[in-house]
């Protein structure tokens, strides 16, 4: 577990490096809420991602939601890419998260997904 801290030691922000035998997980980041918006986000998940490396990972996964897009946009800059949508309210969330993002959602990642 990473933290960032403020002036007065209190944390700032959070990542969590964890494994599973195959693959790393980044889990558990945030940003504080009055630090948001200060470029925290990137060194926290940085640090993290550097110690799976360093641990022998080379597949990461993490768990997120659409309505966590400003958080999706730091994900997607370090090269995640959303999974296969199972349900068609996270295609649909993942559809608004990129047209949050302005562009358009990469059809190719439901491939085997069919629109009702």
């Amino acid at each position: 577990m990473y933290f960032i801290t403020d002036e007065a030691g209190i944390p700032a922000a959070t990542a969590s490096a964890w494994f599973n035998g195959k693959d790393g997980a980044l889990h558990w980041v945030a940003v504080r809420e009055d630090m948001q918006g200060k470029g925290l986000s990137k060194p926290i998940v940085s640090a993290a991602l550097l110690r799976l490396r360093d641990l022998g990972y080379t597949r990461v996964t993490l768990g997120t939601q659409p309505p966590s897009w400003v958080a999706v946009k730091v994900y997607l800059e370090f090269g995640f890419r959303p999974v296969r949508p199972a349900a068609q309210k996270e295609y649909n969330g993942w559809v608004q998260v990129f047209s949050k993002l302005g562009t358009d959602f990469p059809e190719e990642l439901c491939t085997d997904y069919r629109l009702p």
